[in-house]
């Protein structure tokens, strides 16, 4: 081969990765697809019952009207999650609106779920509610690609009924 088709050979395998590797760098700055992958990502953790997992989606400054911050939903997520054997969460009239750097995905919960103590007070609790969940999230200011929870809202989760517990255990439905 002529040192000149192997410059063009090289040339046009250099341009395809750059071609190929922008059209990657660009799929990981789509915020939409970064945040859908972000809240499906969520909810395969709690189904999971990976508490590791899915207390990092949650942010720094996460608080919700039950008084859990970032590091107590984190405690009692792992605490909550031990009782469970079996996870498996329908969801229902998934909304998700992004605005800039902020989101808010509404959706309705049906849980199945086996395990002891709480789980099935909370499983019918939880299948009770007309309400869907409300997750806000944000978009990392040092990724443009990472997503996390600041606060989650339910107008009828009944918060006093876990209320006494959480000094115990937990007070999240799920």
């Amino acid at each position: 081969m002529k040192v000149s088709h192997k410059r063009i050979l090289i040339g046009a395998c250099v341009g395809l990765l750059l071609i190929v590797g922008g059209l990657v760098f660009r799929s990981l700055l789509d915020a939409d697809k970064r945040l859908d992958s972000a809240w499906t990502g969520f909810i395969a953790s709690i189904e999971s019952l990976d508490a590791g997992s899915t207390a990092d989606y949650l942010a720094d400054d996460y608080s919700d009207s039950w008084g859990y911050t970032q590091q107590t939903l984190s405690v009692d997520l792992r605490r909550m999650m031990a009782s469970f054997e079996k996870l498996e969460l329908a969801l229902h009239d998934v909304s998700v609106m992004r605005t800039g750097q902020e989101a808010e995905v509404s959706v309705r919960v049906k849980m199945t779920a086996s395990g002891h103590g709480y789980v099935s007070d909370a499983t019918r609790q939880v299948n009770g509610l007309t309400e869907p969940f409300v997750l806000r999230w944000k978009q990392g200011d040092s990724f443009p690609w990472s997503w996390h929870i600041v606060r989650i809202e339910q107008a009828e989760f009944d918060t006093k009924r876990y209320g006494a517990r959480r000094q115990r255990s937990f007070s999240w439905p799920f």
